[in-house]
């Protein structure tokens, strides 16, 4: 009585079979199967193929996800570097439309924050030129004022010279 499955491999007259024997249940019934190997050879390189077959196709797809994904993720960093390159040499006229990524995570954020940052810089800028404008404005004020002090200092000095003239004539006619 056998109490496992049992497999056997005869070869007879060069006619390899494989006999199974399956033991079903506790009736003592056993169940014996022959099958030729060279058929289950090949049954097993189909097998084999089959599963080569599957494994590539998942490595394809794998690959091709991932390079989509890839692409997905860095395409708005690509973005704002080539902005913030453009930006370090001075120019601020950077397409801001063309940063602004509605998302929402970390390159939403970045995006949000960089082009809010251009827009606090333009600003900054237009403030300072404003200042120096009136800087400029103040200074040609302050020098003409002072072109008017110094010909009135020099009007006060000849009319100093020209009392102290008259006066010491008074005093010779004196």
């Amino acid at each position: 009585v056998l109490e496992e499955d049992h497999v056997l491999v005869l070869d007879v007259y060069d006619f390899p079979h494989r006999v199974v024997v399956h033991r079903v249940g506790s009736w003592g019934i056993n169940i014996f199967a022959v099958q030729s190997t060279s058929i289950i050879n090949n049954q097993i390189g189909q097998q084999l193929l089959a599963s080569l077959t599957i494994f590539a196709l998942v490595v394809l797809v794998t690959v091709v996800v991932g390079i989509y994904f890839g692409f997905t993720l860095a395409r708005p960093l690509i973005k704002i570097t080539n902005a913030t390159a453009v930006i370090a040499k001075g120019d601020l006229s950077v397409n801001t439309d063309q940063l602004e990524i509605n998302r929402q995570d970390e390159y939403g954020d970045l995006s949000f924050s960089f082009v809010k940052m251009i827009q606090t810089l333009t600003e900054i800028i237009d403030k300072v030129k404003y200042s120096s404008v009136q800087v400029a404005a103040s200074a040609n004020q302050v020098a003409s004022t002072s072109e008017e002090v110094n010909a009135l200092s020099e009007e006060i000095a000849a009319t100093v010279q020209q009392i102290t003239h008259a006066s010491s004539r008074q005093s010779e006619y004196a």
